[in-house]
């Protein structure tokens, strides 16, 4: 097995519409992060980290959909470096949570149930897509913890 698998047409119509929002919403998030540092030397740093941060995630993006195929072999797990232990973090909610990143994995298109576009945009519930419903519980954790994420 290859470790590759292809692309289909709506896989990539649905990436090309979403490439330039999620650059967007990503840079905004990190110059909302960037703005919580207090000035000096050390926001500069940090400033300069966020920018090749994005760098490379607008690369990521762009290498994503030009290429007609994932490379399973190439994902991996994080370096136990990368990771952060819980129970060194603050215990104030509110900061921690201004630092939250949220990852859905809605995996497949759903081809076998007829669809042509990503699972996470299907009506599951009160006329909610799965992707509505993440975003919902996005929402309350903000406006339960005064954060804006």
């Amino acid at each position: 097995m290859s470790g590759k698998h292809l692309k289909s047409q709506s896989t990539f119509a649905f990436e090309n519409t979403s490439t330039s929002v999620a650059a967007s919403q990503m840079r905004n998030s990190l110059n909302k992060l960037i703005d919580s540092v207090p000035e000096g030397a050390k926001k500069e740093k940090f400033e300069n980290e966020m920018d090749s941060f994005f760098t490379l995630f607008r690369r990521y993006l762009s290498d994503k959909a030009a290429s007609s195929s994932l490379n399973w072999d190439q994902i991996r797990s994080p370096n136990p470096d990368e990771v952060v232990a819980y129970n060194s973090l603050q215990d104030d909610t509110t900061s921690n949570l201004s630092k939250l990143a949220v990852l859905k994995l809605n995996g497949g298109l759903g081809t076998s149930m007829g669809c042509v576009g990503p699972k996470s945009v299907i009506e599951v519930r009160d006329g909610q897509s799965f992707l509505d419903l993440a975003v919902r519980q996005i929402e309350h954790l903000n406006k339960t913890y005064d954060t804006d994420n």
